[in-house]
């Protein structure tokens, strides 16, 4: 592909809700623009974008994937994203790359899920956005009543900029509400008409809520259009323009599926409203020192680039997507990742369409590609100039919030598990791995089930390995709400040198939090200096391995206080044996309790689930702390215990039809409800005896 001016450049990331067509819009792209000889489909199986096995099973997007045509003397850079919340981290990474979004909704549908959560993610990084009310040739379309939902649901600031002629199968055309101009799909191509009768009120009102928004952006324009109530066809665009930049304004076109009928002038208008990387703010990174550094968008600024995707598939190759933002990436190129200090030797360079590449000598300024064998740098990092240093900012993945333990099913693949996981992670940032330091199962925590769901099958697929997966373990504690002692004799004669040493320890309760204090309060010598580390080294060994149920012990004071030693048998061997037992033995006597972690829950629901969500949060034994009015929707507050969250972002999404979404942090341990306790203790107690 021939090479572009910067300012002939746009960017563009889709998202929207599964099933609302942006992978097939951009197959009709491909095919348009004549990068491909025929039109794939999703549902057929042969799509360009969706041909990851987990993608071809599942007839979903799961990993975001790129696309550059030339369309008209400009070079557009698509990024394609998943549909799913679950892959989130795609979603992300993609809007970051890109100066503008373009949000999918179906025209026979209400706003749904995966809409409002993307428009979250475009308002917390202010990006530009046009939607598209696609499959306007559905039976059930009507144009109108998605735009007052939209309007309704998302943003006043929605307004259409042409208007459907038509809906269903009588979909014939569009007409301009900027200039009027209707334009006719027919079977050679698009022919410019007439504006039907029936339609003049609806542009006009259309025009003029257009006007409004492009008047709004400055002081000037507003005071001319209040004069005479119309604005010059540069002053309109301009403004526009501004608009859509500034976020007071996010254009609304109507579309239909992968069908190319009318493709052309919704691609002509994305080009003529949408911002070049020249046109927006520079980037800002931080230099070495501290101090913010900002990069304009020309090639011959220093480098700054950032990868924020990658795919990495047998059939196609690994590759990491790279947005450059300033300066010039070339092959051959020695930069610096100053993301972890590196050094990394550019190789291959490509534009993607898909599963299918072009070759390409560099990446400019503003220019979206794919870098292979870079073996030092991973999703969210940083390549640079070595002699101009800056770090851009990593995108902020959501916290995962589904917990699954796993293990390789086949002993001695823990190895080749760990790698393929970190092999993963590097290409996903949306899941995590960790092994839990008391109940030590690893877990694997994603964004949802489908997210675990496809990591497991990749770990099969790629890297043989079989996983079982089994409910996390809570960390519950162990602790006392009363105070008790002990004595402890060690001894043991075994026909040579015997061991001996008595302890007597008081257990008595401390503030919760305040963990574990170890008090030598022997006077007399009955046990020598040299023994009172073992002693506590003993209790604490006890406390680790827990009493009742255990779980580790916390929240109490041990006073040693008296004692007996053998000038010739005490060794730190006995007494850290008579401390653990005096322990033991104190503990039970001492009011025992068990303590769960209670997590501080904030759920964002629409206001007509909130019936179910509270009966649901009530039946965790969660209490709510509060609730705050935000648009439609509640934002409830609660303390829940963890051990009823593990599947709770499943269950959430069932009881709201994936409208809410929750968030959660550790805020404390509480005791655990007797009966409770009493039912994890057996459970103990019967395992106990089963391993023995």
């Amino acid at each position: 592909m021939k090479k572009v001016s910067i300012d002939k450049v746009r960017n563009f990331a889709l998202l929207g809700h599964q099933d609302t067509g942006k992978t097939s819009f951009l197959e009709a792209v491909l095919f348009a623009s004549g990068q491909t000889s025929r039109l794939a489909r999703v549902s057929e199986g042969n799509s360009n974008l969706d041909f990851t096995p987990e993608e071809i099973e599942r007839r979903i997007t799961v990993k975001a994937k790129l696309v550059a045509v030339d369309w008209k003397g400009h070079r557009l850079h698509c990024v394609d994203t998943p549909g799913y919340d679950d892959f989130v981290a795609e979603r992300i990474g993609a809007i970051g790359a890109v100066e503008t979004a373009l949000v999918f909704v179906k025209a026979d549908a209400d706003v749904e899920p995966g809409t409002q959560s993307a428009w979250r993610l475009l308002d917390a990084q202010s990006k530009p956005r046009f939607v598209i009310v696609n499959k306007m040739d559905k039976e059930h379309a009507n144009f109108d009543k998605v735009v007052e939902r939209l309007q309704a649901r998302l943003s006043p600031k929605i307004v259409p900029l042409f208007l459907p002629i038509g809906a269903g199968a009588g979909f014939r055309g569009v007409v301009s509400a900027a200039d009027g101009k209707a334009y006719w799909f027919e079977p050679d191509g698009v022919r410019e008409g007439d504006t039907p009768a029936d339609m003049q009120g609806a542009v006009t009102a259309a025009r003029e809520a257009l006007m409004n928004a492009a008047a709004e952006t400055s002081d000037a324009l507003v005071e001319k259009f209040l004069d005479t109530g119309e604005l010059t066809e540069t002053e309109f665009h301009d403004g526009l323009v501004r608009g859509l930049e500034n976020g007071t304004v996010f254009p609304v076109l109507p579309a239909q599926g992968n069908d190319l009928r009318g493709l052309g002038t919704l691609l002509d208008v994305l080009v003529r409203f949408s911002p070049s990387p020249t046109e927006v703010d520079p980037i800002a990174g931080t230099a070495p020192d501290g101090s913010t550094v900002t990069r304009r968008a020309e090639a011959t600024q220093p480098l700054a680039a950032q990868a924020f995707g990658a795919l990495s598939e047998a059939n196609v190759g690994d590759y990491i997507f790279l947005r450059v933002w300033s300066g010039r990436l070339a092959a051959g190129m020695d930069v610096l990742n100053s993301s972890t200090g590196e050094h990394e030797r550019i190789g291959p360079l490509f534009l993607l369409n898909g599963k299918q590449r072009l070759d390409s000598e560099d990446l400019s300024a503003g220019e979206i590609g794919a870098a292979v064998k870079l073996r030092n740098t991973h999703v969210g990092q940083t390549l640079c100039d070595r002699s101009h240093r800056l770090l851009l900012p990593t995108p902020q993945i959501p916290a995962p919030l589904t917990f699954t333990s796993i293990k390789s099913r086949t002993k001695g693949d823990e190895d080749k598990l760990a790698g393929g996981l970190q092999r993963l992670h590097e290409e996903d940032l949306g899941f995590r791995v960790v092994v839990h330091p008391e109940t030590h199962q690893t877990l694997l925590m994603t964004q949802g089930d489908t997210h675990a769901a496809i990591i497991l099958a990749k770990l099969k697929r790629k890297f043989n390995v079989e996983i079982d997966t089994e409910p996390p373990k809570t960390p519950y504690r162990e602790t006392i709400k009363g105070k008790a002692d002990e004595r402890y004799r060690h001894k043991k004669q075994t026909g040579g040198r015997g061991q001996f040493g008595e302890v007597h320890l008081v257990l008595e309760p401390r503030p919760r939090g305040t963990e574990f204090e170890f008090v030598d309060g022997v006077v007399g010598g009955v046990i020598p200096g040299r023994f009172i580390p073992a002693v506590e080294k003993g209790v604490r060994e006890a406390m680790s391995e827990g009493v009742v149920a255990g779980y580790p012990v916390v929240d109490l004071r041990v006073t040693v206080d008296d004692g007996k030693h053998h000038d010739v048998d005490s060794s730190e061997a006995a007494f850290k044996i008579a401390g653990a037992q005096a322990f033991k033995l104190a503990f039970p006597k001492a009011k025992p309790v068990l303590l769960e972690p209670i997590y501080r829950v904030a759920v964002r629901v629409p206001e007509e689930y909130m019936g179910h969500v509270m009966g649901d949060m009530s039946s965790r034994r969660g209490r709510i702390l509060g609730m705050d009015q935000d648009g439609h929707e509640q934002l409830l507050r609660a303390e829940v215990p963890l051990a009823q969250l593990y599947d709770y972002a499943m269950v959430l999404r069932a009881l709201t039809q994936a409208r809410a979404s929750h968030t959660r942090e550790f805020s404390h341990y509480e005791e655990v409800p007797r009966e409770i306790a009493e039912t994890i203790i057996a459970g103990h107690r019967a395992a106990a005896q089963t391993e023995a």
